[in-house]
């Protein structure tokens, strides 16, 4: 297991991940940030907009950047 933080960028607004998860891979970690930034679009949907300018920084154990997940891997639109 290994400690990974995410990070969650919105527009001008960073809020830091100061605790972190212990998570089994990189990849995990990755699917845990997909799922966290569809809750904070499905919030921002519910409250009646989108701004799709938010990104999920994902952090290794060292606080080293390992990937990160924006609004577009995260969610499909379709017009």
């Amino acid at each position: 297991m290994a400690r990974y933080y995410f990070h969650f960028r919105k527009g001008q607004d960073f809020l830091e991940d100061e605790e972190g998860l212990d998570l089994i891979d990189v990849e995990t970690a990755r699917m845990r940030a997909i799922d966290a930034l569809r809750e904070m679009l499905a919030s921002d949907v519910r409250s009646g907009f989108l701004d799709r300018r938010c990104a999920i920084e994902i952090d290794d154990d060292r606080h080293r950047p390992v990937g990160a997940i924006d609004c577009d891997e995260a969610l499909r639109i379709i017009v």
